[in-house]
């Protein structure tokens, strides 16, 4: 809703749905918004791995509860993932950078294994729901080109914000 970063950074771009009938609910949507954040990050995982820098996906947050979201990125990268179970990441994180800095451990690579601590059970992709997934993907990626062909115009809304 506050533009895009993924496939191409565009902060005009706006959210839609597309293809709704009467038949559609708010489940639906909702399990909509879950695949396009699904989608966009496959967007992104996909420029990791062509500069050869995808080792593994290691998840954490709100959507790391979600057994649907974490199925669905591991289908749609064809990689395992693996829940951190280390709390307050951005913190650690820094502690790490700045353990590294002074010396207290000889790697940051070394300082996440030491620290970090990761869910010994991996999300698999799913065979049985690949095709599907992979499918929507292509046609949400050409929706995407063509919602991003409209040119954005302020709303009314956002006009009076």
């Amino acid at each position: 809703m506050t533009g895009s970063m993924a496939p191409r950074w565009n902060d005009g771009l706006r959210g839609t749905f597309a293809g709704l009938s009467m038949n559609h609910d708010s489940a639906d949507m909702a399990r909509a918004i879950i695949e396009a954040n699904c989608f966009a990050f496959r967007d992104i995982y996909d420029r990791i791995d062509a500069m050869g820098l995808a080792q593994s996906v290691r998840v954490v947050g709100g959507g790391a509860r979600s057994a649907l979201w974490l199925s669905a990125k591991a289908t749609l990268c064809n990689t395992p993932i693996q829940k951190v179970l280390t709390e307050e990441t951005s913190a650690t994180g820094g502690a790490l950078l700045a353990a590294v800095a002074a010396g207290t451990f000889a790697s940051l690579e070394s300082a996440v294994d030491a620290v970090v601590e990761l869910d010994p059970v991996s999300i698999d992709p799913d065979p049985a729901h690949a095709e599907a997934l992979e499918m929507a993907y292509q046609d949400y990626r050409s929706l995407f080109d063509a919602v991003e062909s409209i040119p954005q115009k302020e709303s009314r809304h956002d006009a009076l914000v």
